[in-house]
């Protein structure tokens, strides 16, 4: 099968992939462990190292782009590299094409579409304390606040 390989400098948990081609490699034996899911190849040390340590391959026999996790140093100067199906690119134009309402997300919301598992609170609390010496009587005043927050 051929294997492209690339160097991907994006982050995993984005959709758009910056990707640096490398090298291609041709009549690479493939072994799958789980279908598609992952997967792992044998290839020449001299060649991992001088194509610039690849991080992201595409397979072309499956149309897949995997995530490079592991590199096992093998006898006989080769290298097993160890890799992860990336479902997030594989399905970019899905994803990127879906016309929906995001149910949860980290930072960005609307606070007309109620969500109850947003802990809110809004409490008034105040307290009065006595001192135990008076004050001037001609108009002295002492004001107290306590701020907190995030």
């Amino acid at each position: 099968m051929k294997v492209k390989l690339y160097r991907c400098k994006s982050d995993k948990k984005s959709t758009n992939r910056e990707l640096e081609f490398l090298h291609e490699l041709d009549d690479v034996e493939i072994n799958v462990e789980k279908p598609l899911m992952r997967l792992s190849f044998t290839i020449n040390w001299q060649t991992y190292e001088n194509k610039g340590y690849p991080n992201y391959i595409y397979i072309d026999y499956f149309s897949r782009y995997y995530f490079v996790d592991d590199v096992i140093r093998k006898s006989g100067n080769m290298c097993e590299l160890v890799c992860t199906n990336d479902v997030l690119y594989n399905h970019f134009n899905k994803i990127n094409n879906i016309n929906c309402i995001i149910g949860r997300q980290e930072s960005i919301y609307n606070l007309y579409i109620p969500d109850n598992q947003i802990p809110i609170q809004n409490k008034r609390n105040v307290v009065t304390k006595r001192f135990a010496n008076e004050f001037n009587r001609e108009g002295s005043l002492i004001l107290l606040t306590q701020g907190g927050g995030r």
